[in-house]
């Protein structure tokens, strides 16, 4: 995994006309030259980075885990990259209305505050907000080249907040060798402009990888209660660096901007009044890999690593500014039989309300282990210790198991406990309403389930699974202030995932089932069952790869997503959504790409506020260019 060092770039056009002039001029200027074949071979798609900081293949691991390449190619350009990943790999995905809006990546059925969520290494949970969530709808999908989905508690290896799982974003990835390059542009429906660039190359010893991506639209109403349009800019970039001045040693550095312009409206959905929300991320993030010991049968490396990412926020009610610095490194020691890991990192976490500055530090060490038997039989392990500068220690662990019981046919089992530490405005929000005397949440869970392949043309998967939340944090309406909630949060639920292919056609279809109950409130300790997670959800895609085209049909259904803030209504509207998305190859290098959202015009929502819905985008389409070299 590439890590970085800072690189503050503003490489965007300011006002839409110069931006739209000066990128497809851009597009229409790029080379041509053919440099290398299958340039990003480096990521196999049967390898997980994610699961234990390090490459492994998904036969030794223990965890569940889903790894999606093709994310940039298939990218429609009205949807945020968690509306794509809806329905895969046990996601669930809410949006307050447009793209750029309040969002979250729900995992486990639970809500997007227990997992965590990175891009190219960064944590991107916000530390300004109530709670620390990742806004994926700022992420540009075009840019990602791969993103690996890891089910289950990583207390152990991510500490707070890994509960139900961890996904992680890869954007332009530095190649094997030689040279790449993909520029792209295309106009759509709500006068919607995208457009962007990545590319990387590598020399023997040095590499280096970029992406950077515009998107502008005049959006739509996020409330159907009004009709003012709610306009869209956002501007992303990432830049990677690698140096290998031996075998033996690797050093990296990488950095991301984005900047965001987002209209939302206002607090009386009934008038068409709107806001304001500027926000601008800027990251940078170093590594170093030493392999300190390399025999035939065995390899001792350490990886090190450090990163700040800067975190600011404007809307019409206040400033907020977040900042998260974190350092660690960690020993692996590579053997026949499996590894040995052992590690330690730190964490600083910032926030900034008012003027007023809060902080709390976290130091933690941990170990994992990880056994593959000569009897098809993996077995893990991992071990954590966190000191939190404000409620002192707390420990988490982690085993699991997956036997092969013939080819291509393995079971795996786990159980974990986790965490979630309370975030800043938690323990010193303002009014009051912060309570320094706040506890971590704490977890238990396990699950079960078998993954295989018949042939090379079906792989399918299923996993069970429940989880149990102790010690909740939530807001006491009485006394406005944040405490515990006596009484636990349990949550039950399967994934079913099956993928079939012949010649040009392929299917792939999904299914997740995820129902919970959780304490009432601070003060009604009886049960009710967690809103804002539909109990059925899943995804169909299908697919037809031709000789110089490409068509896929996309279908999503969300059902009994119960939620409270409008007591007249209960439950959100089930609902079916499909989208059409299509590309013929011009020439060698470039392809011309359309695409139709929400075909049948459906009128569906996944979030609500105090007594309204917010809007997902009506019958869409767009067209674009897409040249590769």
């Amino acid at each position: 995994m590439l890590l970085g060092h800072e690189w503050r770039i503003r490489i965007f056009l300011k006002g839409r006309a110069m931006r739209q002039t000066g990128l497809f001029l851009l597009l229409l200027a790029a080379p041509l030259n053919s440099f290398a074949d299958n340039v990003l071979d480096q990521l196999d798609d049967d390898i997980v980075i994610t699961a234990s900081r390090m490459p492994i293949s998904p036969s030794k691991m223990t965890s569940f885990a889903e790894v999606i390449t093709d994310l940039g190619d298939h990218a429609l350009p009205q949807l945020s990259l968690g509306q794509q990943m809806d329905g895969i790999g046990g996601v669930s995905f809410t949006n307050n209305g447009v793209r750029g809006a309040q969002s979250g990546l729900q995992l486990g059925g639970l809500s997007s505050t227990y997992n965590k969520v990175y891009l190219d290494g960064f944590n991107l949970a916000d530390p300004s907000g109530t709670q620390e969530v990742a806004n994926t709808s700022f992420i540009a999908p075009r840019s990602i080249q791969r993103a690996e989905i890891l089910n289950g508690s990583q207390g152990p290896l991510y500490g707070s907040s890994a509960i139900a799982g961890v996904v992680n974003f890869f954007s332009a990835q530095i190649p094997d060798q030689g040279f790449y390059g993909e520029s792209y542009a295309s106009y759509g429906s709500y006068n919607t402009f995208n457009a962007g660039q990545s590319f990387g190359a590598r020399s023997d010893m040095v590499g280096f990888a970029g992406s950077f991506d515009s998107y502008d639209s005049d959006g739509f109403s996020s409330i159907q209660e009004n009709n003012e349009d709610d306009g869209v800019e956002i501007n992303n970039a990432s830049i990677k660096f690698s140096l290998t001045p031996t075998s033996r040693i690797k050093l990296g550095a990488n950095a991301i901007y984005r900047e965001a312009d987002v209209d939302y409206d206002g607090t009386f959905p009934s008038v068409n009044s709107s806001g304001l929300q500027t926000s601008e991320i800027k990251g940078v993030r170093t590594s170093t890999e030493l392999v300190l010991v390399e025999e035939q049968d065995y390899a001792l490396t350490f990886i090190g690593e450090a990163q700040s990412l800067y975190f600011e926020r404007k809307e019409d009610f206040g400033d907020y500014d977040g900042d998260r610095k974190q350092a660690g490194g960690h020993l692996r020691f590579d053997y026949e039989q499996g590894f040995s890991l052992l590690g330690f990192d730190y964490e600083r976490v910032s926030s900034t309300e008012s003027s007023t500055k809060n902080s709390y530090d976290i130091r933690g060490f941990f170990a994992e282990q990880l056994l593959e038997l000569s009897t098809g039989t993996s077995i893990s392990g991992g071990i954590r210790r966190d000191d939190h500068a404000t409620y002192g220690t707390h420990g988490t662990y982690q085993l699991g198991m997956a036997q092969e019981i013939f080819e291509n046919f393995v079971v795996k089992a786990n159980y974990a406990t986790g965490f979630r530490a309370p975030s800043n405005y938690e323990l010193y929000g303002s009014f009051g309403a912060g309570n320094k005397n706040l506890k971590p949440e704490t977890s238990r869970g396990y699950d079960l389930g078998v993954a295989g392949k018949l042939a090379s043309h079906l792989s399918y998967s299923l996993r069970g699974y429940r989880t149990t939340i102790t010690d909740r944090i939530g807001y006491n309406n009485t006394s406005f202030k944040y405490q515990q909630i006596e009484g636990n949060s349990k949550v039950w639920g399967a994934e079913v995932a099956l993928k079939a292919s012949m010649g040009s056609y392929s299917i792939a279809q999904t299914y997740n089932y995820a129902y919970g109950t959780e304490p009432t409130s601070a003060t009604d300790s009886s049960s009710r069952v967690i809103a804002g997670v539909p109990r059925h959800s899943g995804k169909t895609t299908a697919t037809y790869q031709g000789q110089n085209f490409l068509l896929q049909a996309t279908g999503l259904f969300h059902a009994e997503t119960v939620q409270y803030a409008n007591t007249t209504k209960p439950q959100l509207d089930d609902f079916v959504t499909m989208n059409l998305n299509g590309s013929y190859q011009l020439t060698e290098h470039a392809t011309i790409e359309a695409s139709v959202i929400n075909l049948f015009d459906s009128d569906y929502v996944t979030a609500h506020g105090n007594g309204f819905e917010y809007q997902q985008p009506g019958l869409s389409g767009n067209i674009g260019l897409r040249i590769k070299f």
